[in-house]
């Protein structure tokens, strides 16, 4: 039923937001899920993305924030669209403005879900966010501190480090195995 999926956004949203004791972080990850599941079943992920963005920007709570990152989640971890969603991810880091909580948003899945899977994506993503920062930067703390555990491992892609303040690996055989497919 398509036309109920908008209204089932909007309940969700404001579920989430409920002050009930009852509704836990978890209850409320499920929720979000299987509303993302619903969007993905019907080969709606644009869809699902913009509805993160669109809680992503309301500033009022974290809840909204946290819903936006489970959803954005669950299409990343999805294997038919998941690629779609690292590009999606990869377009906003670079150019999309960063309304209201949208950037600790992006910043929360490159650090959390793209980085263990595809760690060199993850590092030029979150460069992209940290040049764009003004004040503070969690982005580009969130790149060294991630530059320091992948330094070692021969996870950094060379690419990726350009721009950031941490030497280049110089070794063979440390970045991603192409310096210009690191998207």
């Amino acid at each position: 039923m398509p036309d109920l999926r908008r209204l089932l956004s909007v309940w969700t949203a404001r579920s989430t937001e409920l002050e009930d004791p009852h509704l836990t972080p978890g209850l409320r990850k499920d929720l979000v899920e299987r509303l993302a599941d619903q969007y993905l079943r019907a080969g709606q992920w644009k869809e699902l993305a913009a509805l993160a963005d669109e809680w992503s920007a309301n500033t009022t709570t974290m809840t909204r924030s946290a819903a936006a990152i489970h959803a954005l989640t669950y299409g990343l971890e999805n294997k038919q669209y998941g690629g779609s969603f690292r590009q999606l991810i990869y377009t906003w880091c670079r150019d999309k403005q960063l309304m209201g909580n949208l950037a600790y948003v992006l910043l929360r899945v490159c650090t959390d879900v793209i980085a263990p899977t595809h760690p060199g994506q993850a590092m030029v993503r979150l460069r992209h966010l940290a040049r764009r920062e003004s004040g503070a930067t969690p982005a580009m703390d969130a790149c060294a501190i991630w530059w320091r555990q992948a330094a070692g491992s021969g996870a950094a892609c060379s690419t990726a480090s350009r721009g950031i303040r941490r030497p280049r690996p110089t070794t063979p055989g440390s970045s991603c195995g192409s310096a210009t497919r690191c998207r």
